[in-house]
């Protein structure tokens, strides 16, 4: 089902030089597209992108994406802000992995806190 560049809940979605704001689907293909939001059974992304893309089973090739929750992922020359994933494999360049995005959580955290104290003495 197509609405105005959005996808949601057909079967199989397959999306080629073109984006969409939510996609869901049990198979979803992107090909040098892009969207914001993926929920999917089995996500597919060639050349292309997502902000958000949460499958049981996802591979993206040459592409990229924000934040990555899956069962099992499988990358090919790609870039990935944070993945979460029972399994990953192939090459890809992870920028946040779930230690060094506990660490973060940790250190803004307890910057919060010494900030909050420091405004209750003053």
């Amino acid at each position: 089902m197509t609405q105005n560049g959005n996808q949601d809940g057909a079967a199989q979605v397959n999306i080629k030089d073109d984006g969409a704001a939510v996609i869901k689907g049990e198979n979803v293909s992107i090909r040098e597209g892009g969207a914001a939001l993926i929920s999917g059974q089995s996500v597919s992304v060639h050349e292309g992108g997502a902000l958000l893309i949460a499958a049981e089973k996802l591979s993206i090739r040459e592409g990229g994406g924000g934040i990555l929750l899956a069962n099992h992922a499988e990358f090919n020359d790609s870039t990935i802000l944070l993945a979460l994933a029972d399994r990953i494999g192939g090459n890809v360049k992870v920028m946040v992995d779930v230690r060094a995005g506990a660490v973060f959580g940790l250190l803004v955290g307890a910057a919060l806190v010494g900030l909050k104290l420091l405004r209750r003495r003053g």
